[in-house]
């Protein structure tokens, strides 16, 4: 749900923000690394559940819930 948001978000209404406002490409290089992170941190989750280590699953998800947080938060 996560990659299909941001991939939405790349091609429906960012081209149209930064057509209307020039100033939207500040906030879409912020948002666009906060995409990059929880890439990022959703890979070393779906890592973590194939290994199926707790100890690697409970930090990868509690490192993801922040990075996730600090987008909502961000929008």
């Amino acid at each position: 749900m996560i990659d299909w948001h941001h991939h939405s978000e790349d091609e429906v209404p960012w081209p149209e923000l930064h057509r209307a406002i020039p100033m939207f490409a500040e906030a879409a290089r912020t948002l666009g690394d906060d995409h990059g992170r929880l890439d990022d941190a959703m890979d070393r989750v779906d890592e973590a559940f194939v290994h199926g280590v707790p100890a690697v699953l409970i930090p990868a998800a509690d490192a993801f819930g922040t990075i996730l947080c600090h987008h909502l938060a961000d929008q």
